[in-house]
């Protein structure tokens, strides 16, 4: 702990910085020769669009064919494509990117289920639940409940 006013957030916010420019000078360092990945998938006019798209609006219902379609690619193409850099099927990415987004707000809200899967891009409670199980191995409540001892949904 350190001793004066304010030491203790201005060690954690260097901490932050440090962590910042270390991620920042590997992706610099390592962006050009990535031949799969999320560096490969960044860098990849295509892919990368798609997944800042997803990422800047996860609550959407996206589809594979409304982001190929976007990309002016075919379907199959991009999902290959997708499957390829980035590691797992784009429908797969889709949920699991959501299902973090749902346990997130599940830990610092105490926003109803309904606006949480609503939020997520989940059509119905049901199928928030269903998909949050599968994926976590706990309800939405368990979760929320239990959160101080289970680890987010990667």
């Amino acid at each position: 702990m350190v001793g004066w006013a304010g030491g203790n957030e201005i060690v954690t916010r260097l901490a932050d910085i440090l962590l910042i420019q270390a991620v920042r000078d590997y992706f610099e360092e390592n962006a050009e020769t990535s031949d799969w990945g999320w560096l490969a998938a960044v860098r990849d006019p295509k892919i990368g669009h798609a997944l800042a798209m997803l990422h800047s609006h996860p609550h959407r219902p996206w589809t594979v064919t409304m982001l190929a379609n976007r990309l002016a690619m075919s379907r199959s193409t991009f999902a290959e494509r997708f499957r390829e850099l980035v590691g797992e099927p784009p429908q797969r990415y889709f949920t699991r990117l959501r299902i973090h987004a749902a346990a997130t707000r599940l830990r610092s809200s105490s926003d109803k289920l309904r606006a949480i899967a609503m939020a997520a891009g989940f059509a119905s409670v049901a199928a928030f639940v269903k998909a949050f199980k599968k994926h976590t191995g706990l309800t939405p409540g368990e979760y929320r409940r239990d959160g101080d001892h289970v680890r987010p949904p990667v």
